[in-house]
């Protein structure tokens, strides 16, 4: 059970602690079969629950979608595409009037967020995330082979300069990703390995906060290129290094159900991230980086 209690879910959904009850029992009096157990001071599923849930939103999910695919018979299509929240700041949002332009009959739904679609039970039709294949039951394109620079605002990189080494780069304070540790020892191993980081006191759990990290001044940030690239290109950050260090995985996807891949909308978002992204690189090879 998401929220733990009938409580909870009374005061998400807007009814009265008693009515959630009430249908839970009238379900579990229909099938014969318990769907909650208590622990402690919460409500969890039951196996039989945990299986009759996921079968609802299953089924949930195909009712959504079947009734937006009636609905765009008189208005436009809707296209639901989620996003890491970086790659919507920096990718999609920028570039959404660019669909717009190129897709007159469908309205693009642009959701950000740091957690995977299900596919099974989410009305999305497609996401941009970051991960490694495989990833079962859906195709999946990787948007770009990502590398790597030290980005820093230039107040920082002034009061540390000059900073053209490795050696000098080891002096300035430096941030860490926990989703991918390990960035910061890969990049020095390949500058130089007789340089060594020394212990890493400020880290984030998401690449867009490490670069409001890194525009506050506090550190230096590796980040992707060439999904970073308008950062450097607005002064916002300074690369202190061209991109050099390639990402082998995790790294930046676009993932749908395999029975979408001819679809209409699918094909369409696939073409406008074909543009943006050579745009983006565009960018990272022409900026004074």
């Amino acid at each position: 059970m998401r929220l733990g209690s009938f409580k909870a879910a009374a005061e998400d959904l807007g009814l009265t602690q008693s009515a959630i009850s009430h249908q839970v029992n009238a379900l579990e009096a229909h099938f014969q079969t318990k769907f909650f157990v208590r622990q402690g001071n919460k409500l969890v599923l039951t196996k039989d629950g945990a299986l009759y849930g996921t079968s609802i939103l299953k089924a949930f999910s195909e009712m959504s979608r079947a009734g937006e695919i009636l609905s765009s018979k008189e208005r436009k299509e809707i296209v639901r595409v989620s996003a890491s929240p970086s790659f919507a700041a920096f990718a999609a949002l920028p570039y959404i009037q660019k669909f717009r332009s190129m897709n007159a009959a469908l309205d693009l739904r642009l959701e950000a967020r740091n957690t995977n679609v299900d596919f099974d039970t989410e009305s999305i039709d497609a996401a941009i995330q970051v991960g490694s294949p495989p990833f079962p039951g859906l195709h999946s394109h990787r948007l770009f082979r990502s590398k790597l620079a030290p980005l820093a605002h230039p107040a920082l990189y002034e009061k540390f300069a000059p900073v053209s080494t490795a050696k000098d780069l080891a002096r300035m304070p430096l941030i860490e990703l926990n989703n991918i540790p390990g960035l910061w020892e890969r990049w020095f191993a390949k500058a130089d390995r007789k340089v060594r980081v020394g212990e890493l006191r400020l880290s984030s759990d998401s690449l867009l906060a490490a670069i409001q990290m890194a525009e506050s001044g506090v550190g230096v940030l590796l980040a992707p290129f060439p999904l970073t690239a308008s950062v450097v290109a607005s002064g916002r950050l300074k690369a202190l290094f061209r991109p050099s260090l390639p990402i082998e995985k995790p790294d930046f996807y676009l993932v749908y159900r395999k029975a979408d891949a001819t679809a209409v909308k699918i094909k369409a978002v696939r073409k406008w991230l074909k543009e943006v992204i050579a745009e983006l690189e565009h960018r990272t090879n022409t900026n004074d980086l």
